[in-house]
């Protein structure tokens, strides 16, 4: 009730009820404006978390960049240079996402990952054969925790986003952003410290990867 008191006293402090068709005029004004934008893309870069960098970044410009989990890899070639063979690249670039569980079993499961915070043994050597051939970069999107300690010890730089863009990301990758996001929770070490925390207790993982609060700058 009260999370729905709030909602609708602020639906209420726009006028929503009173005066409830858009301007189209005014819409299109303010819908996608560059201001707003490019504040948006300051609030990613400023969310985004280093969590390891073993002297990586700021990357030089020129570098040659293989990327993979990318939506639009081309970015890369802003700063850089894209290359299609790993072993043509400075570093290997990979955006991975937050493990799960298939399930369909409640609607509702359909919006929110659930289940597993570890990757199987087939998507690890996966993401492993990848990065251990040369220096790497591995930039999850952190959904919820999830345990990378495998892949934090063959990364030299490890990366938590949370929506960040390709664009945004090569500009953190290459220093012409900084991040400056702090881990809003523990990064788990194992699923065996996970299933011995309480549920009503913060912080209380066994030896975490990365602690809350976690988070570097270069």
């Amino acid at each position: 009730d009260l999370s729905v008191r709030k909602i609708l006293r602020d639906k209420f402090r726009l006028g929503l009820f009173d005066d409830p068709y858009v301007d189209l005029e005014k819409a299109k004004q303010v819908a996608g404006a560059e201001a707003f934008r490019n504040q948006g893309k300051a609030a990613q870069a400023k969310s985004t978390v280093v969590l390891k960098n073993d002297g990586i970044l700021p990357l030089k410009k020129g570098a040659k960049i293989f990327a993979d989990g990318m939506i639009d890899a081309e970015i890369v070639n802003k700063y850089g240079e894209l290359v299609r063979n790993p072993d043509d690249a400075d570093v290997v670039l990979t955006r991975i996402r937050t493990p799960f569980d298939e399930r369909d079993e409640y609607f509702i499961e359909s919006f929110f990952h659930q289940g597993r915070l570890f990757f199987t043994a087939e998507e690890k050597s996966e993401i492993l054969d990848l990065i251990s051939g040369k220096p790497s970069i591995v930039v999850i999107n952190l959904e919820r925790p999830a345990i990378l300690s495998d892949i934090e010890k063959e990364t030299e730089v490890l990366m938590a986003d949370f929506g960040t863009s390709d664009e945004v990301l090569v500009d953190l990758l290459f220093g012409i952003r900084k991040a400056q996001g702090k881990m809003p929770f523990e990064l788990p070490s194992s699923w065996e410290a996970v299933e011995r925390q309480l549920e009503d207790v913060p912080y209380d993982s066994k030896a975490p990867l990365y602690p809350y609060g976690h988070g570097l700058a270069y």
